[in-house]
């Protein structure tokens, strides 16, 4: 049985053990959006893929550039730049429609 932990201050971690293999964690407390979680959780993904070296259970400090780089990577797979500006040229001409009225 999962033990349940209200926070919103702590969003997921990835693990790696050399025996056991990856692992990531995601906070799903109520007061987390759906949105948050799913950042969260392909965030961590990006650790996993980029910064396999990083994993040291011993070092409990973050890696700001480590840190940068997974949100970068989950921005990307979340929303690929070319999905993005396709999405952003239909929602301006939604607006330049609505301007004209």
């Amino acid at each position: 049985m999962p033990n349940n932990y209200a926070s919103d201050s702590f969003f997921g971690l990835s693990v790696l053990e050399k025996d056991k293999g990856p692992a990531i964690v995601v906070n799903n407390y109520e007061r987390i959006s759906t949105e948050r979680t799913i950042f969260s959780a392909v965030h961590e993904l990006g650790h996993l893929l980029m910064h396999l070296n990083s994993f040291d259970i011993s070092e409990n400090m973050e890696n700001d550039k480590e840190e940068i780089e997974a949100n970068i990577f989950a921005s990307y797979f979340l929303m690929p730049d070319s999905g993005f500006k396709s999405e952003w040229r239909k929602f301006s001409t939604v607006l330049e429609e609505m301007a004209k009225n």
